[in-house]
């Protein structure tokens, strides 16, 4: 099948000119239609398109053999192109299909090694609202979740000492803390190795929601040093989607166990975990928690080429962009809204913010697409207080600006002409109150 380019180019600085136009012709971009929500998903590039597509007319022409021969050994090859990328030993990744499977097998191994002792969760309080909900499904059990305050903190180190001192008030209570790596109603960056070690020294577990972090930031999974890690591959990385991935070890891994009872955990009664088994392309474990049936895992498999694409781009090149694109962002939208940081901050990376009104945020989504193209989001502190239990206060609501490498000038230059011209009218659909 025949794949068709829809190419739009604008706004580039003569620096960035020759690159970001020679990449973009390799990817799938619609014209007229500003994405500014990488934070969501990426358009995938052509060569993944075309790799995926290949392996899907390989399956339908013979699925026996593609699946009972051939997909064990595509499925290793991916793991160890993805362990390659993020410093992480292949053994210890899990293919899954997003971050929220991730995190649900770390809530559930987690929930494993409590004990009447040790049983708190100190969670930042800017988590993304449905794995704050898989967390508080686990509280009946006898799990408490409580929260880091880390919004107001302005510097890393605060960060650590709000984290250290909730660590210390536990006084030997707290099984694990849990953060994103990049908070996803703000955009900015925790320091995560920091806060590995300083819940290590506390005897406490570190699980980490790093849903945007791979291809927005660099990542050594190893040296990080989380017990668990979850991350999307659909976002930053432009993946196609249905690839995510775990990356857990220690205690942990031995605690896990399967979301989805297949024939993989039938194997884990009579087999050693850690064994190969070439059917799944992994370990004994890795086949019980990644196979749940027979089910698309096409997304997984072209990870290899997925990172020759990035290693064709150059990370520190992209990296820079995004980092252009968002302080112009902070110019120019900041102009009209405050931006929740300021471009020096050290918090600050790609994902930007800026604070808005509480607002219906489906209508703000259908408003901006329907009537100029533009995919933007907004955002809450906590989107899941209710489920928690532990704070009724009203929450701010944020603009996030997600632009990536692909995106232009000329994109944050209409999104902000159009939240003028929101602003102006209010309509009743996007602004109710």
């Amino acid at each position: 099948m025949k794949l068709t380019l829809l190419l739009h180019v604008t706004g580039c600085s003569p620096a960035n000119m020759n690159w970001t136009d020679d990449f973009r012709s390799r990817i799938n971009l619609a014209p007229g239609v500003a994405n500014l929500n990488a934070g969501t998903l990426s358009p995938t590039p052509l060569p993944v398109l075309e790799a995926a597509e290949a392996l899907r007319r390989k399956q339908a022409l013979m699925p026996h053999d593609f699946f009972f021969r051939e997909a064990g050994a595509i499925l290793k090859q991916a793991r160890t192109a993805l362990g390659d990328e993020l410093g992480a030993k292949a053994r210890d990744l899990f293919l899954l299909p997003n971050v929220t499977w991730a995190i649900n097998l770390a809530i559930r191994a987690a929930e494993r090694l409590k004990t009447p002792g040790r049983h708190v969760v100190l969670a930042a309080n800017c988590e993304y609202g449905s794995l704050l909900h898989a967390w508080s499904q686990h509280q009946a059990s006898g799990l408490q979740l409580r929260f880091v305050s880390v919004d107001s903190c302005r510097s890393r180190a605060e960060i650590l000492r709000a984290f250290d001192a909730a660590l210390s008030e536990c006084a030997g209570q707290a099984l694990a803390i849990y953060f994103s790596h990049v908070a996803q109603p703000t955009g900015f960056v925790l320091p995560a190795r920091d806060l590995v070690e300083l819940a290590h020294r506390h005897g406490a577990l570190a699980i980490i929601d790093g849903a945007h972090a791979p291809g927005l930031l660099p990542l050594d999974l190893g040296k990080i040093g989380a017990d668990a890690y979850g991350g999307n591959l659909h976002k930053w990385m432009m993946a196609p989607t249905g690839a995510g991935f775990l990356h857990v070890t220690g205690a942990l891994q031995d605690a896990l166990s399967p979301l989805v009872v297949s024939w993989g955990a039938k194997h884990l009664s009579t087999h050693n975990r850690h064994e190969q088994d070439d059917f799944f392309g992994g370990t004994h474990l890795q086949g019980a928690v990644e196979f749940h049936g027979v089910t698309d895992r096409i997304p997984q498999m072209v990870m290899p080429q997925v990172i020759q694409f990035w290693d064709e781009l150059n990370r520190d090149r992209v990296r820079a962009r995004q980092k252009e694109l968002s302080q112009y962002a902070i110019k120019t939208i900041g102009a009209i809204l405050e931006p929740f940081v300021q471009p020096d901050d050290e918090r600050q990376w790609a994902m930007t913010a800026f604070k808005f009104e509480p607002c219906d945020r489906k209508a703000f989504r259908s408003w901006m697409w329907n009537h100029d193209r533009i995919a933007a989001v907004t955002t809450r502190l906590r989107e899941d207080v209710e489920e928690t239990g532990q704070d009724t206060q009203p929450q701010p609501y944020f603009l996030r600006v997600s632009a990536s490498w692909f995106n232009t000038t000329d994109d944050i230059d209409r999104l902000t002409h159009a939240l003028r011209a929101l602003l102006r009218l209010r309509p009743r659909e996007v602004f109710p109150a």
